[in-house]
Protein backbone atom coordinates (compact mmCIF):
# COMPACT_ATOMS: atom_id res chain seq x y z
CA UNK A 1 0.00 0.00 0.00
CA UNK A 2 1.22 3.52 -0.76
CA UNK A 3 2.32 5.85 2.05
CA UNK A 4 -0.31 8.67 1.20
CA UNK A 5 2.93 10.64 3.69
CA UNK A 6 4.67 10.16 0.89
CA UNK A 7 3.02 12.81 -1.42
CA UNK A 8 5.88 15.51 -2.65
CA UNK A 9 5.47 19.09 -1.90
CA UNK A 10 5.92 21.78 -4.76
CA UNK A 11 9.25 22.25 -3.64
CA UNK A 12 10.36 18.75 -3.58
CA UNK A 13 9.03 18.34 -7.27
CA UNK A 14 11.33 19.10 -9.83
CA UNK A 15 9.51 21.04 -12.30
CA UNK A 16 10.98 20.17 -15.44
CA UNK A 17 10.01 16.50 -15.10
CA UNK A 18 6.21 18.02 -15.51
CA UNK A 19 6.84 19.28 -18.85
CA UNK A 20 8.44 15.96 -19.49
CA UNK A 21 5.24 14.17 -18.30
CA UNK A 22 2.96 16.48 -20.29
CA UNK A 23 4.69 15.42 -23.32
CA UNK A 24 4.83 11.72 -23.01
CA UNK A 25 0.99 11.97 -21.93
CA UNK A 26 0.27 13.25 -24.87
CA UNK A 27 2.59 11.11 -27.59
CA UNK A 28 2.34 8.06 -25.12
CA UNK A 29 5.45 6.95 -26.28
CA UNK A 30 8.81 7.76 -24.98
CA UNK A 31 10.64 7.31 -28.24
CA UNK A 32 8.71 10.18 -29.82
CA UNK A 33 8.40 12.41 -26.91
CA UNK A 34 12.47 12.59 -26.75
CA UNK A 35 12.91 14.33 -29.76
CA UNK A 36 10.16 16.99 -29.11
CA UNK A 37 12.17 17.38 -25.63
CA UNK A 38 15.64 17.34 -27.07
CA UNK A 39 16.70 14.53 -25.29
CA UNK A 40 17.43 11.13 -26.29
CA UNK A 41 15.25 7.73 -25.19
CA UNK A 42 17.45 6.93 -22.28
CA UNK A 43 17.51 10.52 -20.75
CA UNK A 44 14.01 10.35 -20.93
CA UNK A 45 13.54 7.41 -19.30
CA UNK A 46 15.78 8.07 -16.29
CA UNK A 47 13.52 11.62 -15.66
CA UNK A 48 10.62 9.47 -16.06
CA UNK A 49 12.21 7.42 -13.12
CA UNK A 50 12.63 10.49 -11.21
CA UNK A 51 9.26 11.61 -11.10
CA UNK A 52 7.82 8.32 -10.65
CA UNK A 53 9.93 8.03 -7.23
CA UNK A 54 9.11 11.32 -6.55
CA UNK A 55 4.98 10.42 -7.03
CA UNK A 56 5.13 7.49 -6.08
CA UNK A 57 3.19 5.36 -8.81
CA UNK A 58 4.01 3.67 -12.16
CA UNK A 59 2.60 6.50 -14.57
CA UNK A 60 2.93 4.98 -17.48
CA UNK A 61 3.06 0.74 -18.38
CA UNK A 62 4.37 -0.37 -21.39
CA UNK A 63 1.10 -0.42 -23.70
CA UNK A 64 1.49 -1.54 -27.62
CA UNK A 65 4.48 0.30 -29.04
CA UNK A 66 4.19 2.86 -26.60
CA UNK A 67 2.93 3.36 -22.85
CA UNK A 68 -0.59 4.01 -21.44
CA UNK A 69 -1.61 6.21 -18.25
CA UNK A 70 -2.53 4.54 -14.96
CA UNK A 71 -5.27 6.46 -13.23
CA UNK A 72 -2.96 8.75 -11.39
CA UNK A 73 -1.41 10.16 -14.18
CA UNK A 74 -4.99 10.23 -16.17
CA UNK A 75 -5.84 12.86 -12.48
CA UNK A 76 -2.77 14.63 -12.64
CA UNK A 77 -2.73 15.33 -16.41
CA UNK A 78 -5.04 17.78 -17.11
CA UNK A 79 -4.16 19.94 -14.08
CA UNK A 80 -0.31 19.71 -14.94
CA UNK A 81 -1.45 21.06 -18.92
CA UNK A 82 -3.31 23.90 -17.59
CA UNK A 83 -0.39 25.00 -14.96
CA UNK A 84 2.30 24.53 -18.30
CA UNK A 85 -0.56 26.66 -20.46
CA UNK A 86 -0.82 29.48 -17.87
CA UNK A 87 3.03 29.57 -17.31
CA UNK A 88 3.64 29.50 -20.90
CA UNK A 89 1.64 32.47 -21.76
CA UNK A 90 2.82 34.91 -18.95
CA UNK A 91 6.13 34.05 -20.54
CA UNK A 92 5.05 34.33 -24.10
CA UNK A 93 3.47 37.77 -23.29
CA UNK A 94 6.65 39.28 -22.13
CA UNK A 95 8.21 39.83 -26.03
CA UNK A 96 6.62 40.57 -29.00
CA UNK A 97 5.63 37.10 -31.05
CA UNK A 98 8.24 37.04 -33.99
CA UNK A 99 6.25 34.54 -36.72
CA UNK A 100 10.03 34.38 -38.74
CA UNK A 101 11.80 33.67 -35.65
CA UNK A 102 10.32 31.83 -33.31
CA UNK A 103 9.47 28.15 -33.04
CA UNK A 104 6.24 27.00 -32.29
CA UNK A 105 3.94 23.93 -32.11
CA UNK A 106 -0.11 25.09 -33.17
CA UNK A 107 -2.72 22.49 -32.93
CA UNK A 108 -5.91 23.26 -34.19
CA UNK A 109 -9.05 20.91 -34.31
CA UNK A 110 -10.84 21.17 -37.65
CA UNK A 111 -14.02 19.77 -38.99
CA UNK A 112 -13.68 17.47 -41.77
CA UNK A 113 -14.79 19.56 -44.69
CA UNK A 114 -12.95 22.81 -43.22
CA UNK A 115 -9.14 20.88 -42.59
CA UNK A 116 -9.61 20.13 -46.67
CA UNK A 117 -10.69 24.41 -47.51
CA UNK A 118 -8.14 25.29 -44.94
CA UNK A 119 -5.03 23.07 -44.88
CA UNK A 120 -3.43 23.64 -47.72
CA UNK A 121 -3.60 26.73 -48.22
CA UNK A 122 -2.55 27.43 -44.32
CA UNK A 123 0.61 25.09 -44.96
CA UNK A 124 2.05 27.22 -48.17
CA UNK A 125 1.28 30.59 -46.19
CA UNK A 126 3.62 29.13 -43.09
CA UNK A 127 6.36 28.03 -45.26
CA UNK A 128 6.95 31.95 -46.40
CA UNK A 129 5.95 33.70 -42.96
CA UNK A 130 6.13 31.35 -40.23
CA UNK A 131 8.93 28.83 -41.39
CA UNK A 132 9.43 27.43 -37.43
CA UNK A 133 5.78 26.97 -36.87
CA UNK A 134 5.34 23.56 -36.70
CA UNK A 135 1.11 22.89 -36.60
CA UNK A 136 -1.15 19.34 -36.25
CA UNK A 137 -4.56 19.23 -37.17
CA UNK A 138 -6.37 17.25 -34.70
CA UNK A 139 -9.84 15.34 -35.66
CA UNK A 140 -12.83 17.45 -34.35
CA UNK A 141 -14.56 16.15 -30.99
CA UNK A 142 -16.85 18.12 -29.37
CA UNK A 143 -17.45 16.22 -26.39
CA UNK A 144 -14.00 17.50 -25.59
CA UNK A 145 -13.20 21.08 -27.15
CA UNK A 146 -14.06 23.22 -24.24
CA UNK A 147 -12.03 21.65 -21.93
CA UNK A 148 -8.93 21.12 -24.62
CA UNK A 149 -9.02 25.02 -25.25
CA UNK A 150 -9.16 25.68 -21.49
CA UNK A 151 -6.11 23.24 -20.34
CA UNK A 152 -4.22 24.58 -23.95
CA UNK A 153 -3.83 21.13 -25.64
CA UNK A 154 -6.08 22.64 -28.41
CA UNK A 155 -4.81 26.03 -29.72
CA UNK A 156 -7.88 26.86 -31.95
CA UNK A 157 -11.11 25.22 -32.95
CA UNK A 158 -12.71 25.69 -36.93
CA UNK A 159 -16.25 24.16 -36.88
CA UNK A 160 -19.35 24.84 -38.09
CA UNK A 161 -21.95 27.03 -36.22
CA UNK A 162 -22.18 26.05 -32.47
CA UNK A 163 -24.10 26.93 -29.44
CA UNK A 164 -22.52 29.99 -27.48
CA UNK A 165 -20.50 28.87 -24.24
CA UNK A 166 -19.77 31.54 -21.93
CA UNK A 167 -15.25 31.18 -21.41
CA UNK A 168 -15.30 30.59 -25.30
CA UNK A 169 -14.89 33.02 -28.39
CA UNK A 170 -15.89 32.96 -31.57
CA UNK A 171 -15.58 34.60 -35.33
CA UNK A 172 -17.28 33.85 -38.25
CA UNK A 173 -14.93 32.89 -41.24
CA UNK A 174 -17.74 31.86 -44.02
CA UNK A 175 -21.06 31.43 -44.76
CA UNK A 176 -22.14 29.53 -47.86
CA UNK A 177 -24.73 28.67 -49.76
CA UNK A 178 -25.75 25.27 -51.10
CA UNK A 179 -25.85 24.01 -55.03
CA UNK A 180 -25.86 20.39 -56.52
CA UNK A 181 -23.37 18.58 -57.88
CA UNK A 182 -24.20 16.30 -61.30
CA UNK A 183 -22.48 14.00 -63.62
CA UNK A 184 -21.31 16.20 -66.32
CA UNK A 185 -23.93 14.08 -68.76
CA UNK A 186 -26.69 15.20 -66.46
CA UNK A 187 -29.44 17.31 -68.10
CA UNK A 188 -30.52 20.34 -67.15
CA UNK A 189 -31.92 19.95 -63.29
CA UNK A 190 -34.68 21.99 -61.82
CA UNK A 191 -36.24 21.98 -58.90
CA UNK A 192 -39.19 19.51 -59.33
CA UNK A 193 -36.43 17.36 -61.34
CA UNK A 194 -33.88 17.37 -57.90
CA UNK A 195 -36.94 16.39 -56.24
CA UNK A 196 -37.74 13.64 -57.90
CA UNK A 197 -34.12 12.53 -58.32
CA UNK A 198 -32.02 9.84 -56.34
CA UNK A 199 -29.47 11.54 -54.14
CA UNK A 200 -26.11 11.19 -52.57
CA UNK A 201 -25.45 12.74 -49.11
CA UNK A 202 -22.95 13.46 -46.87
CA UNK A 203 -23.84 12.17 -42.84
CA UNK A 204 -21.58 13.09 -39.79
CA UNK A 205 -21.54 10.07 -37.07
CA UNK A 206 -23.41 12.36 -34.69
CA UNK A 207 -26.37 13.45 -35.89
CA UNK A 208 -29.48 10.92 -37.29
CA UNK A 209 -30.30 12.96 -40.28
CA UNK A 210 -28.23 15.52 -43.14
CA UNK A 211 -28.48 19.55 -42.22
CA UNK A 212 -30.25 19.50 -45.82
CA UNK A 213 -32.86 16.97 -45.26
CA UNK A 214 -33.68 18.67 -41.88
CA UNK A 215 -34.69 21.86 -44.22
CA UNK A 216 -36.25 20.36 -47.20
CA UNK A 217 -38.70 18.56 -44.45
CA UNK A 218 -39.05 21.19 -42.13
CA UNK A 219 -40.57 23.06 -46.06
CA UNK A 220 -42.89 20.00 -46.97
CA UNK A 221 -40.02 18.71 -49.01
CA UNK A 222 -39.12 15.03 -49.53
CA UNK A 223 -36.09 13.26 -51.79
CA UNK A 224 -34.49 9.49 -52.32
CA UNK A 225 -31.37 9.32 -50.62
CA UNK A 226 -30.14 6.29 -51.89
CA UNK A 227 -26.37 6.49 -50.63
CA UNK A 228 -24.84 8.24 -46.99
CA UNK A 229 -20.90 8.94 -47.05
CA UNK A 230 -18.86 10.01 -44.60
CA UNK A 231 -16.88 12.94 -46.87
CA UNK A 232 -17.91 14.88 -49.91
CA UNK A 233 -15.18 14.15 -51.78
CA UNK A 234 -15.96 10.38 -51.78
CA UNK A 235 -20.39 11.08 -52.95
CA UNK A 236 -18.45 13.33 -55.42
CA UNK A 237 -16.14 10.76 -57.15
CA UNK A 238 -19.76 8.15 -57.01
CA UNK A 239 -21.47 11.07 -58.77
CA UNK A 240 -19.32 11.77 -61.10
CA UNK A 241 -20.36 8.09 -63.10
CA UNK A 242 -24.26 7.67 -62.05
CA UNK A 243 -27.38 9.34 -62.04
CA UNK A 244 -27.12 10.86 -58.04
CA UNK A 245 -27.20 14.25 -57.22
CA UNK A 246 -25.29 15.43 -54.56
CA UNK A 247 -26.09 18.57 -52.07
CA UNK A 248 -23.38 20.50 -50.68
CA UNK A 249 -21.86 23.86 -49.62
CA UNK A 250 -20.59 25.72 -52.62
CA UNK A 251 -17.11 26.40 -51.47
CA UNK A 252 -16.52 22.28 -51.42
CA UNK A 253 -18.41 22.08 -54.48
CA UNK A 254 -15.91 24.58 -56.58
CA UNK A 255 -13.03 22.81 -54.80
CA UNK A 256 -13.68 19.28 -55.77
CA UNK A 257 -15.08 20.19 -59.46
CA UNK A 258 -11.18 21.19 -59.81
CA UNK A 259 -10.95 17.47 -59.95
CA UNK A 260 -13.62 15.19 -60.04
CA UNK A 261 -15.67 15.54 -63.90
CA UNK A 262 -18.97 16.92 -62.34
CA UNK A 263 -20.43 19.92 -63.02
CA UNK A 264 -22.33 22.49 -60.47
CA UNK A 265 -26.03 23.40 -60.51
CA UNK A 266 -27.52 26.34 -59.10
CA UNK A 267 -30.68 26.01 -57.64
CA UNK A 268 -32.61 28.57 -55.37
CA UNK A 269 -32.97 25.88 -52.45
CA UNK A 270 -34.23 26.10 -49.13
CA UNK A 271 -31.53 25.50 -47.21
CA UNK A 272 -30.19 28.27 -45.04
CA UNK A 273 -26.30 29.11 -45.47
CA UNK A 274 -24.26 26.91 -43.63
CA UNK A 275 -21.86 29.05 -41.39
CA UNK A 276 -17.91 28.18 -40.49
CA UNK A 277 -16.54 30.05 -37.15
CA UNK A 278 -13.24 29.62 -35.29
CA UNK A 279 -13.43 29.27 -31.81
CA UNK A 280 -10.70 29.83 -29.06
CA UNK A 281 -10.66 30.24 -24.99
CA UNK A 282 -11.40 33.81 -23.92
CA UNK A 283 -8.33 33.83 -21.37
CA UNK A 284 -6.56 33.97 -24.65
CA UNK A 285 -7.63 37.00 -26.04
CA UNK A 286 -4.38 38.59 -26.09
CA UNK A 287 -2.22 36.01 -26.16
CA UNK A 288 0.47 37.10 -28.70
CA UNK A 289 0.58 33.80 -30.48
CA UNK A 290 -3.06 33.27 -30.73
CA UNK A 291 -3.25 36.53 -32.04
CA UNK A 292 -1.27 35.98 -35.02
CA UNK A 293 -2.94 32.55 -35.63
CA UNK A 294 -6.22 33.93 -35.69
CA UNK A 295 -5.29 36.83 -38.27
CA UNK A 296 -3.86 34.19 -40.47
CA UNK A 297 -6.81 32.13 -40.44
CA UNK A 298 -9.25 35.26 -41.21
CA UNK A 299 -7.15 35.86 -43.89
CA UNK A 300 -7.33 32.64 -45.62
CA UNK A 301 -10.47 32.65 -45.28
CA UNK A 302 -10.68 36.28 -46.80
CA UNK A 303 -8.92 35.00 -49.64
CA UNK A 304 -11.43 31.50 -49.95
CA UNK A 305 -14.62 33.75 -50.26
CA UNK A 306 -12.44 36.06 -52.65
CA UNK A 307 -11.41 32.92 -55.24
CA UNK A 308 -14.89 31.07 -54.49
CA UNK A 309 -18.38 32.37 -55.24
CA UNK A 310 -20.38 32.05 -52.32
Amino acid sequence: MKDIHRTPKLTQLDLNLLHLFDVVYRERSLSRAAPLLSLTQPAVSHAMARLREQLDDPLFVPHGRGVAPTPLADRLAPSVRAALSMLEESISHLREFDPARDVQRLTIAMHDELEVLFLPRAAERFRSVAPQIRMSSRTLDRVRTRSELAQGTLDLVLDIAQPPEAEIQSELLIAASWCVLAAKTRRKIDFAAYLAARHAAVLPHIVPRSIEDLSLVEQGYHRQVDLYCQRFETAARIVASSDLLLTLPRPYAELLATTIPVRIVDLALPIPSTAAHMYWHKRRDADPVLSWLREQVRNIFVEARSTTPL
